[in-house]
């Protein structure tokens, strides 16, 4: 007899599980995808929008530009100023007499003490010789008079004319050789010759120039320095310049001077420094430049100075936006040879019109080209 209760369902079969290598083409598939939208979204960014459509007779003006990049530069002024010999000696004649002797020519090295010319001394020689004469007579008769005061056989009076004697006879002796010694130039520096006013056998009147002793080394560089920068400077301070007409020698001196009142009629302050050893293509007299540090500016927008246009009155610069040029008004902080720090008016990135600015007006249509970008230097 056959069972009525119907039979049980088979057990379920469990889904097999898909293969380990389709999973792994299934990621890199997603993966390839994922970069080529990254790739799309990237280029989307970085690319220019097309050129804009040009007006109805509009011509696009040719143009170059450069792409603004922060850099740090000194904030410095530079100022004029001029070599001069550390001392500048002129020696004259201190009696009036005959030139019988001028030992030095011009561009003849001295040293210190070293006598250089001399004058007939003939009349002063013979003035002292008269008063060493006069001084030991003096000298003579007032040693027999202490003797005699000493035995009580001389009055006071007497006594004290002797001594006087001997007093004033010693003074004219050192008036005289005085006298004799100033007949002779005698250098007071180690120097140069620069000059011969005389020659030997000339008269020479008292005061008259005879002499002049330069001295280069140290050599001097004086700047006339504006009230402004003058606070900056110490004695002791490096100064730095430049000599053009000796092929742009850099050098340094010590500021050896700073003047603590200015001048009437510049309102400046002369400032001095003091260079050892100079190179021998300085020369007094040359035109050197010098530099004067203010500060730092870490991220300064500098721009070419023939890039800013003047204009009534301010500073005019155009930028490229959208293929067109953008006028902008600029404040500029100060000048770092040919270019100038902008204080306002740019940001880095900006694209700056640097050649054929000059016609632009706002909103000009402008011809880039393709290697119209210049780099920032």
């Amino acid at each position: 007899m056959t069972d009525p209760r119907p039979l049980p369902p088979p057990p379920a079969t469990p889904a097999a599980a898909p293969p380990r290598r389709s999973r792994a083409a299934s990621i890199a598939l997603w993966s390839i995808l994922g970069a080529l939208i990254a790739g799309s979204a990237l280029l989307m960014a970085t690319r220019r929008p097309p050129p804009p459509e040009p007006k109805a007779g509009e011509k696009p003006v040719p143009v170059r530009l450069l792409t603004l990049q922060p850099r740090a530069i000194e904030d410095a002024v530079t100022l004029a100023g001029r070599l001069e010999p550390s001392e500048d000696v002129t020696l004259s004649a201190q009696k009036p007499g005959q030139i019988v002797e001028i030992a030095v020519d011009k561009g003849d090295a001295v040293r210190r003490g070293q006598v250089l010319a001399r004058l007939d001394n003939r009349t002063w020689e013979a003035q002292r010789r008269q008063a060493e004469v006069e001084r030991d007579e003096a000298s003579r008769e007032l040693q027999r008079y202490r003797e005699l005061d000493r035995a009580g056989a001389v009055s006071t009076s007497d006594y004290e004319r002797v001594a006087n004697r001997l007093e004033r006879a010693e003074a004219t002796l050192s008036w005289s050789a005085a006298n004799v010694d100033q007949c002779r130039i005698v250098s007071p520096v180690d120097g140069r010759i620069e000059d011969r006013y005389r020659d030997a056998g000339e008269h020479a009147m008292e005061g008259g120039e005879i002499l002049r002793v330069v001295v280069t080394d140290p050599m001097k560089l004086v700047v006339d320095v504006p009230e402004r920068d003058v606070a900056r400077l110490r004695p002791g301070d490096a100064l730095a310049f430049a000599v053009p007409a000796a092929a742009g020698a850099a050098v340094t001196g010590r500021v050896s001077f700073v003047a603590s009142a200015a001048d009437r009629a510049s309102n400046t302050y002369r400032v001095e420094a003091l260079v050892d050893a100079p190179p021998a293509a300085l020369k007094a007299g040359m035109i050197a430049s010098a530099r004067i540090v203010r500060g730092l500016w870490p991220d300064a927008i500098l721009v070419p100075i023939a890039a800013v246009v003047p204009k009534k009155g301010e500073h005019v610069a155009f930028v490229e936006k959208d293929g067109r040029a953008v006028r902008r008004s600029l404040r500029l902080a100060a000048l770092a040879g040919d270019e100038a720090v902008v204080a306002s008016g740019l940001e880095a990135g900006e694209r700056l019109v640097v050649e054929g600015q000059r016609t632009l007006v706002d909103g000009t249509l402008l011809d880039v080209g393709d290697a119209a970008e210049r780099a920032a230097p």
